[in-house]
């Protein structure tokens, strides 16, 4: 079961992983990068924690 603190550094980890994506120039980096967003999706947020979290919050909108 994910805690709420491993959701929130789930969040913030996405982040680095995209940005180092983005800049990726190798297939070895790649590679890592890839064990990297299977380590972080363990416990990133679902929809519906998403959902939850935008309609009780006053930074975030649902969208649908």
């Amino acid at each position: 079961m994910t805690m709420p603190v491993e959701r929130t550094v789930a969040l913030l980890r996405v982040r680095g992983v995209l940005i180092e994506l983005s800049r990726a120039d190798s297939l070895k980096k790649l590679k890592e990068l890839r064990h990297e967003a299977v380590t972080v999706l363990r416990h990133y947020p679902s929809v519906g924690d998403v959902e939850i979290i935008a309609k009780t919050s006053c930074w975030l909108e649902w969208p649908y």
